[in-house]
């Protein structure tokens, strides 16, 4: 079970019934929910959005669902520093498309 503990930025609420809770974690990393707005009313900015996640495989998976294969990288448009673009690749192992 992993646990989070983010900061309330801001509580986007409208015409909805659903509101928007955008909060940042000490990482930098960014959570947002879309959660009923009467759940929410009160919450303000500087609030602590608690989450406990986890991640399991559905029962009776036995493989993949989604090709797993790597995508076919598409060609991109050359930029003016291609040198420094061509050193980060090979630092990476990436191959430039032909």
């Amino acid at each position: 079970m992993n646990t989070v503990v983010a900061r309330v930025l801001r509580v986007l609420t409208g015409q909805s019934p659903i509101a928007l809770v955008h909060a940042i974690d000490e990482l930098g990393h960014e959570h947002k929910l879309e959660l009923p707005a009467a759940t929410v009313r009160g919450v303000t900015t500087g609030h602590l959005l608690v989450l406990q996640w986890s991640l399991h495989a559905p029962p009776g998976l036995v493989g993949p669902t989604a090709d797993t294969t790597p995508a076919e990288v598409a060609p991109r448009a050359e930029t003016g520093n291609t040198t420094s673009a061509s050193q980060l690749e090979a630092l990476l192992g990436l191959s430039r498309g032909t």
